[in-house]
């Protein structure tokens, strides 16, 4: 998991995306992007990374 940070215009989107394509080809493993909204909450953050996972049930309402 990683925070990519920087002002407007640094290429951000383009690096990850080519980082991450590079990883991809060269381990041939399948990658899960999420991608958070601004100011994301708590709860917002647990939902995503619950669907984006694929995992069973209900996303938890609270941190364990």
């Amino acid at each position: 998991m990683m925070c990519i940070h920087g002002g407007a215009g640094f290429g951000k989107p383009l690096a990850i995306n080519t980082c991450l394509c590079e990883l991809e080809d060269s381990r041939g493993e399948e990658l899960c992007k999420v991608t958070f909204r601004a100011r994301s909450t708590a709860p917002a953050v647990r939902y995503e990374l619950f669907t984006a996972l694929d995992l069973f049930g209900e996303p938890p309402r609270h941190p364990r």
